[in-house]
C-alpha cells in the first residue's frame, strides 16, 4: 500500500511540473489575437514563445554553438555571418559579458515587434517562427571585429 501511495504522489508531482505555466492568461489572449491578426505570417502560443526563448538561454548556458547555429535559417538578417562561427568554440564566438546578458535576461511570452518577432536579452537576439512552423534565430546584435 505504501508503495502504491508513493507512486501516486510521485506521479502527481511529475504531472504538476509538466503543467507549470510561465505565461499569464493575458499573454495567451494576446498571442491568440496576434496569431489571428498575423496568421499568414505566424501563429503561436505564449507558452510556445516562452519555451523557445528559454531554449536559446539554455543553449547559452550550455555553450552549445552547434545547437545555436542549427537554429539559424541560413544567414542572419543582422549579426555575424555563418562563416564567423566556423571552427570556433562558444567562448571564442561570444564574449562572456554578452553571454551573461543573454543568460540573465527575462524571457518573454509574447511578440516584441510584429515585423521582427520575439526577443531574448532585451533585443540582443531576435527569433521568429517561419511559415513552415520552424522557430529560427533571425538576428544576433553582436559586433565582431
Amino acid at each position: 500500500m505504501k508503495k502504491l501511495l508513493g507512486i501516486v504522489v510521485l506521479s502527481l508531482l511529475l504531472c504538476s511540473v509538466g503543467y507549470t505555466k510561465n505565461c499569464t492568461e493575458k499573454d495567451e489572449e494576446d498571442a491568440k489575437e496576434f496569431s489571428e491578426l498575423y496568421g499568414d505570417k505566424r501563429t503561436y502560443t505564449a507558452e510556445e514563445a516562452y519555451s523557445i526563448g528559454k531554449k536559446i538561454v539554455d543553449i547559452f548556458k550550455a555553450k552549445d554553438l552547434k545547437k545555436l547555429v542549427s537554429m539559424f535559417d541560413g544567414e542572419l538578417k543582422a549579426g555575424p555571418p555563418l562563416s564567423y562561427f566556423k571552427n570556433k568554440t562558444f567562448d571564442e564566438a561570444f564574449q562572456q559579458g554578452f553571454q551573461d546578458m543573454i543568460i540573465n535576461s527575462k524571457i518573454w511570452c509574447n511578440i516584441a515587434d510584429s515585423n521582427h518577432g520575439f526577443t531574448v536579452g532585451n533585443t540582443l537576439i531576435w527569433f521568429d517562427k517561419t511559415k513552415n512552423n520552424r522557430w529560427v534565430i533571425r538576428k544576433i546584435h553582436y559586433n565582431v571585429e
